[in-house]
């Protein structure tokens, strides 16, 4: 991976001495920062240290090597682990937020991020209440403003 400079815009190798495991404890703290909850992070940073193991990287400096081997890391989701589209979705939000962090850290010179696209994922209609449900809900609503105003009797009744 690399820094950049903002001073001169010429590129250092700083992460070639930082270790992976560095990197994604400031990854952490940046998803903190942003405001993610405590759950949300760690289920980030667990996605990117997952996808670390698989690929068997030892440094993160080859970010087209990363790219096409989170694609990889995607396709083995859906074929191998049968992980559903939403699922697969959420970990290609952690690798989004990953390369955003890269970039808005100054480890990369561009944003990387729209280089992963989501799945599609069906699109299902809401669950219509029964006819029973509709008619406690009726019930409720006549006992509680029968209770606090007459007036609104008629309005419930209609």
């Amino acid at each position: 991976m690399q820094k950049i400079d903002p001073k001169n815009n010429s590129i250092e190798n700083t992460l070639q001495t930082t270790s992976i495991d560095e990197v994604i404890k400031n990854y952490q703290y940046y998803l903190l920062r942003r405001g993610l909850s405590k759950r949300t992070t760690q289920e980030y940073v667990s996605d990117i240290n997952r996808f670390i193991n698989f690929a068997d990287l030892k440094k993160i400096d080859d970010l087209e090597f990363f790219i096409n081997r989170t694609k990889d890391y995607i396709v083995y989701l859906k074929l191998e682990k049968n992980n559903t589209n939403r699922g697969i979705n959420r970990k290609i939000s952690s690798f989004r937020s990953f390369l955003k962090f890269l970039w808005k850290e100054n480890y990369v010179s561009n944003n990387y991020s729209d280089l992963l696209e989501t799945m599609k994922t069906p699109k299902s209609l809401p669950k219509a209440i029964s006819l029973q449900e509709l008619k406690e809900i009726i019930s409720g609503i006549k006992f509680v403003f029968s209770k606090t105003n007459k007036k609104y009797e008629k309005f419930i009744h209609l």
